[in-house]
């Protein structure tokens, strides 16, 4: 008997033991909330963010800025002829509209399809200036007009049939461009484009933006937030699964 009370109350204490941890973890793994979301009655929300919080998601931030840049776009071109002693002379097809936007009087630049963007990000390719070849400028149809450019760089290391890249610049209103980190662009599922904005500490409000073109680390914008407001480069996903439970 006395071995049945000894085994009854050391099961008794086990028990309690095990009781008083369970009531301890319960109360250590309350959730806390990492951020507050304010609806802005469009389908967005402020997310105001505790510092903790901001401080796990390791938020950075940089400002929108304006930039004097060319309105450039790139086509697809190929290396018609090329000498090591010459240089070489590369033609790009474009349509009768888009011929008509090039500007004749800026050089163009030539960046080969097989280039590292993350090891060459800052290249600025091959300048090449317009070889006007009189006769050669319409296909049979009409359809289509062709460019002919000519790389002086007589190491340029171009061959025969290579494809290319052209970037040209376009007439038009080269004044001052909106510009954001191309790591603050957001996608959504639909296909729209987004930033983050910080308008105040620990505050961040998704606004959409109007991209034009994409020039390595740089998204040149149609339309967005103005000069000087701080946008979101590190913790955009982050931000955006909090403001519309995406990934929850």
């Amino acid at each position: 008997m006395k071995h049945k009370n000894l085994w009854f109350g050391i099961a008794l204490i086990v028990i309690l033991v095990i009781g008083v941890s369970a009531c301890s973890s319960g109360e250590n793994t309350e959730k806390i909330e990492p951020a507050e979301l304010v609806d802005q009655g469009d389908g967005r929300n402020l997310v105001i963010l505790t510092e903790k919080a901001a401080e796990r998601l390791d938020i950075q931030t940089e400002m929108v800025v304006e930039d004097e840049l060319a309105v450039t776009r790139q086509y697809g071109g190929e290396v018609m002829e090329a000498s090591t002693g010459t240089g070489a002379v590369v033609m790009v097809s474009l349509t009768a509209d888009e011929m008509n936007l090039v500007d004749r009087n800026s050089p163009a630049f030539i960046f080969p399809l097989d280039v590292d963007d993350e090891e060459d990000s800052d290249d600025e390719g091959l300048e090449a200036e317009l070889d006007e070849q009189p006769g050669m400028d319409d296909d049979e149809d009409g359809a289509t007009r062709t460019l002919y450019y000519s790389v002086k760089d007589s190491g340029s290391g171009l061959v025969s049939g290579q494809r290319l890249i052209v970037e040209v610049s376009l007439t038009g209103d080269n004044g001052p461009r909106l510009v954001v980190p191309f790591s603050s662009l957001l996608y959504d599922i639909n296909g729209d484009t987004w930033v983050y904005i910080n308008p105040e500490n620990l505050q961040f409000l998704r606004v959409p933006v109007v991209v034009d073109y994409i020039k390595g680390d740089k998204v040149v914008l149609l339309d967005g937030p103005a000069a000087g407001t701080a946008v979101v480069t590190v913790g955009v996903a982050e931000l955006h699964g909090t403001d519309t439970g995406v990934g929850k």
